[in-house]
């Protein structure tokens, strides 16, 4: 790059010298000092002036001034000078640098820099009150932002001839690494970001996260397309406001308190908030608000990044109604089964007491037909007797059962075999029963589990006499239990059937039940946090397996 230099200066280093010999650390934390300052002149802080100072002192210059284009009017405004004097901010006001076409004609980008006499300008209000102040020689830098004209940076020197050092070792640098040219480098050097880098990242977060930057007091300096987007705001609406005209009112305001000082102290808030969009409809953000120091203690800017949940929120909220409605529906179903069974159980008790005193009281002294008639209605009546017991006892698994505790399985076998005592005797059953586990369970459920497997294997066997084993295993947090049998077996298409409430395989001939049995099997698992299933053949036995949870 070439530098355009006033008649009889000496020779300007190239700007293009490597970064290694640009001088220290210090000027890559002035210059990122100085890129934060420039990106947002809004937030600009007291500190400023001191960090141009610093500037001039390490490049030679006496004095320097940082003015921002100002995009409303269209005109300079003077942001922070380096020490106490102010050239051209001292001229009258007739004398903006705005309306000062010689001066401004001295703005140079960094490709044509250029160190100027004052003394050059005689037509130039802006630059007699700087000679007038004791100035001698001047430079103007064009600093632009992301291809947008954003200030001017001026340097000043009281010497006729330009600084003994590079005038514009820094600034240039400033042109082109912080505005955008080349990459920007860090006060480490370690992470270099380049412009298609810096777009990219504006890019990604523009498609995900609604971004907004505030100052000090909250007021919104900063606010991305997704934001304007989603709060139907525009960015001019939205920049110089705080976050109140997002308001829904629902969080009360210790909440917003909270918030506040959490982000005040320098700690870093996260939480979910529900905000009212422009058009009076509501969304609701997970946020993450970031503060930001330059010098001292206290916070100079927040960021917040802030993802919509809006849709998440509202299957949370649906789901929950759900489950309260299911809840209740449970509830209502469970009450009313127990309500209904016991004011079936006494009419039926009288039912069946009535027709049992016919069969007694008549039998043999009526035809054939009417004895036949009797035994039907005594046998309906036991039938129904028995369905109503079973079902009570199916609609209590969930609603009626103890609290968990340690239960060893061993014994639990033990009480469902002498539960079962008669049917073992008559059908000569035999049990193999390895050593097993305790589980965190409710004992009264668990036998109940044993001692309906149990009995379907003694109830569904073949001519020879019925052999069980219980067997478990270890799977992570999960005894995994076994009850095999010798029996009839099941078909495979009937394996999820068979656990259906009142589902039965064969006739009442054949096999006496209600069919409920599996189904209360299915469901004291279910309320364990487990899951039943089965392995079997035709005529080659069956095999129930099922999880119990471990303790510890």
């Amino acid at each position: 790059m070439k530098s355009a230099l006033a008649p009889g200066s000496p020779p300007v280093p190239s700007t293009d010298t490597p970064h290694s010999t640009l001088v220290d650390l210090r000027r890559w934390e002035l210059l990122s000092s100085m890129g934060r300052r420039l990106g947002r002149p809004e937030t600009l802080d007291q500190n400023t002036a001191e960090v141009l100072e610093e500037v001039c002192r390490i490049e030679g210059w006496d004095h320097a001034i940082l003015w921002t284009w100002d995009a409303r009017t269209g005109r300079l405004r003077r942001l922070a000078s380096s020490g106490d004097g102010h050239p051209v901010a001292a001229a009258p006001e007739n004398t903006d640098p705005s309306d000062d076409r010689s001066f401004l004609d001295c703005i140079r980008d960094e490709s044509t820099i250029e160190v100027m006499s004052l003394a050059a300008l005689p037509n130039s209000p802006s630059a007699r009150a700087a000679s007038q102040a004791g100035w001698r020689q001047f430079a103007l830098i064009d600093l632009v932002i992301g291809g947008r004209r954003a200030g001017v940076l001026g340097f000043f020197a009281r010497i006729e001839a330009p600084p003994t050092k590079s005038p514009f070792g820094f600034a240039a640098i400033v042109g082109r690494e912080l505005l955008g040219r080349r990459p920007i480098f860090d006060a480490n050097r370690s992470a270099i970001v380049g412009e298609r880098a810096k777009l990219d990242l504006e890019s990604a977060l523009d498609a995900y996260a609604i971004v907004a930057i505030t100052d000090a007091r909250g007021r919104i300096t900063y606010a991305n397309d997704r934001f304007c987007l989603i709060s139907g705001y525009s960015r001019d609406e939205l920049l110089g406001q705080d976050h109140r005209i997002l308001n829904s009112g629902l969080h009360p305001k210790d909440f917003m308190r909270h918030l506040w000082q959490t982000i005040t102290t320098g700690r870093v808030w996260c939480g979910e908030i529900r905000n009212r969009a422009k058009s009076g409809g509501f969304y609701w953000v997970h946020t993450t608000i970031v503060p930001f120091f330059d010098h001292g203690s206290a916070p100079h800017h927040y960021v917040a990044i802030r993802v919509d949940i809006t849709q998440r929120v509202q299957a949370e909220t649906d789901l929950k109604q759900r489950t309260s409605e299911l809840a209740r529906s449970n509830e209502d179903l469970q009450q009313f089964a127990y309500a209904a069974s016991h004011d079936l159980q006494e009419p039926l008790r009288a039912i069946a007491g009535c027709v049992q005193i016919l069969q007694r009281r008549y039998r043999q002294q009526l035809d054939a037909r009417a004895d036949e008639l009797i035994q039907h209605a005594v046998d309906g009546a036991q039938r129904l007797q028995r369905l109503i017991e079973d079902l009570l006892l199916y609609s209590r698994v969930g609603s009626h059962g103890s609290s968990f505790a340690a239960v060893p399985l061993d014994e639990i076998c033990q009480k469902a075999i002498e539960n079962l005592a008669v049917a073992v005797r008559e059908s000569g059953a035999t049990f193999d029963i390895e050593p097993l586990p305790q589980v965190l369970g409710d004992s009264t459920q668990l036998t109940q589990l044993f001692q309906n497997l149990f009995a379907n294997a003694i109830k569904f066997r073949r001519s020879e006499p019925p052999r069980i084993q219980v067997g478990f295993a270890e799977q992570d947090s999960r005894w995994t239990l076994r009850v095999a049998d010798n029996g009839i077996g099941i078909e495979p298409e009937y394996f999820d059937r068979i656990f259906m409430i009142f589902q039965r395989l064969h006739t009442r001939a054949q096999y006496p039940g209600t069919g409920i049995g599996l189904s209360v099997c299915k469901r004291i698992v279910e309320r364990h946090g487990g899951r039943i299933w089965l392995d079997s053949r035709s005529g080659e036995g069956t095999t129930f397996f099922f999880t119990l949870p471990r303790i510890g």
